[in-house]
């Protein structure tokens, strides 16, 4: 198992600490993705990666070096576990990067979590710690989560991939469940708004039956909807059974709206539509160069429009 320490006590700083400890290699190397399953543009996450240090059980210092933009090595002939220790600047205000500071702490692993060449298959844990003054704060992710000591948040993910492709967020949050087909979803809202929950609720809810029927069944046990209301960002990323969104808190219903909705709301329902139309298209259905992500360089391909243009048809539609 990978074990991943996350802190935010430099949040002022806009600062995530990370400590992995692991069984290394004899000539272990770590490495980070350069761009994000969903979001496909070249991203270099790796740049944003500060004050990289490891250590061996007895805390001696150990050497390690980058020898690639993305990929640091470890010499380590005579040790085993081993600590490695760095921080991540996280100020990227979006679905795809990273961002902490004294309202919440939204990680997307992929941009945070180094990765263990030949062990991305291991089984991973993070174990997130929150300052004295923001333990008040709750968890959204898809990721199997529980808390045994308030402040305190124990993660887990089968490998890497599973890992880096399920974000999480803890701030102050508004938040609602339902059942379509069968299948528990969660919708949870960060951010300054004054929300109609009861109507977003039943329409969401017709969006995620509509869509589960068109496909005859859901590629997912349980489903979690991340949402950052905002001033005027944005968008959206699709997960396996997870989407993050980020929206114009004018987008969201409100108390007064009326039975057929304003256009705002309509270009949030088909936010929701077309991220959650993902979890089909595009993460269970995929491009053939998909099916294993090169996340070291480019991976071109031509279908993009059926992936995402069938997916921007359907989800005003639905």
């Amino acid at each position: 198992m990978l074990h991943y320490q996350i802190e935010f006590d430099d949040y002022q700083q806009h600062l995530i600490h990370v400590t992995l400890r692991f069984v290394a290699n004899p000539t272990q190397e770590l490495w980070l993705p350069t761009w994000i399953p969903g979001s496909y543009l070249i991203r270099e996450f790796a740049k944003h990666i500060e004050s990289v240090k490891a250590y061996d059980e007895a805390g001696r210092q150990l050497k390690i070096s980058k020898f690639e933009k993305n990929k640091w090595r470890l010499f380590n002939t005579d040790h085993e576990l081993i600590t490695v220790e760095y921080d991540v600047y996280a100020y990227d205000l979006s679905v795809r990067g990273s961002y902490v500071d004294q309202t919440h702490f939204y990680v997307n692993p992929a941009c945070v979590c180094l990765a263990l060449k030949d062990q991305e298959e291991a089984e991973c844990e993070l174990e997130v710690f929150l300052p004295d003054e923001f333990k008040h704060f709750t968890v959204a992710t898809g990721l199997t989560s529980k808390s045994l000591v308030k402040g305190r948040y124990t993660l887990k993910a089968d490998n890497y991939m599973q890992l880096i492709d399920s974000p999480f967020e803890l701030a102050d949050q508004t938040r609602f469940s339902f059942e379509a087909e069968g299948i528990q979803h969660e919708f949870v809202i960060s951010g300054k708004h004054a929300t109609n929950v009861e109507r977003l609720q039943a329409d969401i809810q017709k969006i995620c039956q509509t869509e589960i029927q068109i496909f005859g069944s859901a590629p997912f046990k349980n489903y979690v909807f991340m949402t950052m209301a905002t001033g005027n960002s944005y968008g959206g990323l699709e997960h396996p059974n997870s989407t993050s969104l980020i929206t114009p808190r004018d987008d969201l219903p409100k108390a007064n709206e009326p039975e057929e909705p304003s256009e705002d709301y309509q270009r949030f329902l088909g936010l929701c539509s077309h991220e959650y139309f993902h979890s089909w298209l595009v993460k269970y259905i995929r491009p053939e160069n998909f099916v294993n992500y090169d996340l070291h360089k480019e991976s071109y391909t031509s279908l993009l429009w059926i992936f995402e243009g069938f997916t921007s048809y359907y989800d005003d539609l639905i």
